[in-house]
Order: C-alpha cells, then structure tokens, then sequence
C-alpha cells in the first residue's frame, strides 16, 4: 500500500474526490461544479459596474470654458475630435432640419455634460447608440446619458434637431444666425 500523505497532487487532483453539498467530486460532477462556478462568477462580475458607478465620483460637465465675453461658449469634461453634420434647408420657410453626430473622449468621470443649441426642436438623441435624456438651459443642451461616462472613455452623441434658425445676439453685440 502507497501512502498517500506523501503523495504530491496537482490542484485538480486535490480537487477530485472532495466533497460538495454531501456529494463526491468526481470527473463530470467536478466539471459541472465548475462551471457552475464560472457562471455564477461572471454573473456576478457582470452586476460590477453599477455598484463601481456607486463607488466612483462623476461629475457634471462644465457649461461654459470660462471666456469673459462668452462664458458659456463650449462646454467641459469632455474633447470633440470631430463633428459630423447633415443638414436639410428648406429656403422658402426657412427651415433647417438636421443632425449632428459629436465623436469626443471624456477628460473626468461624468454625470451628464452640455451641447451649445440656441432653439429648434430635439426629435432624438442618443450617447453611444442609446437614448439618453436631455433638458434645455438657456443656450445649453443639458444631457445625461444612461450610464456616467468614465474618465476617457471615447463617446459619440447624435441629435436630431429640426426648426426656424433664430438670430442670436452675442455679449459682444455681434449677430449670429
């Protein structure tokens, strides 16, 4: 008889033969154990991120850069890489209907953050393909998307947007519009 005791198992071998909930490990069953443990492992990583948003401080994105003749001109927490616009003017009753797609990587962990849109009516908006929800503030689109955007996290924001194009008068008394 070999003893045992002095017998060097590999951890899956230590594993064999142990017991789980009255019953033996062996072979097939400690396969299923596994994976059952597995899955219930990426279960439970998959409900992570809402508890590390509960975890993480996010921000609201600054309405305006600060300018002292226009400081609500741009917005902060965030960087436009690039602007994508379709737009449909319609001359004779001078409508403008359009959207606009925003590619930008966020510079902080944020909440929700701004667009710069002096009227015209919103139809749809989404940040990275999902509807987020919006509010107006003056010149200020204010959005918050469904989940916080984490600190350099690349993002896309479309609005569709249609309406009459006001004439806007700047702090400066300059006319835009």
């Amino acid at each position: 008889m070999a003893p045992h005791a002095s017998t060097r198992r590999t951890p899956n071998q230590r594993l064999v033969g142990r017991r789980l909930a009255g019953r033996r490990l062996t072979g097939r069953r400690l396969a299923a154990a596994t994976a059952v443990s597995l899955i219930a492992a990426v279960a439970a990583t998959s409900a992570l991120p809402a508890s590390a948003y509960a975890s993480t401080r996010y921000v609201a994105g600054s309405a305006g850069l600060g300018d002292p003749l226009f400081p609500l001109a741009g917005n902060g927490g965030y960087d436009v890489s690039h602007y994508d616009l379709h737009l449909n003017y319609q001359p004779s009753s001078h409508r403008l209907a359009g959207t606009v797609t925003v590619s930008a990587t966020a510079t902080e962990n944020l909440s929700r953050f701004d667009l710069d849109l002096r009227g015209f009516t919103i139809s749809r908006l989404t940040v990275d393909g999902r509807g987020a929800s919006f509010h107006r503030d003056g010149q200020e689109l204010v959005i918050t998307p469904r989940s916080p955007l984490r600190d350099h996290h690349r993002f896309t924001v479309t609005v569709e947007y249609a309406g009459v194009p006001e004439v806007v008068t700047d702090p400066d008394n300059s006319i835009e519009g």
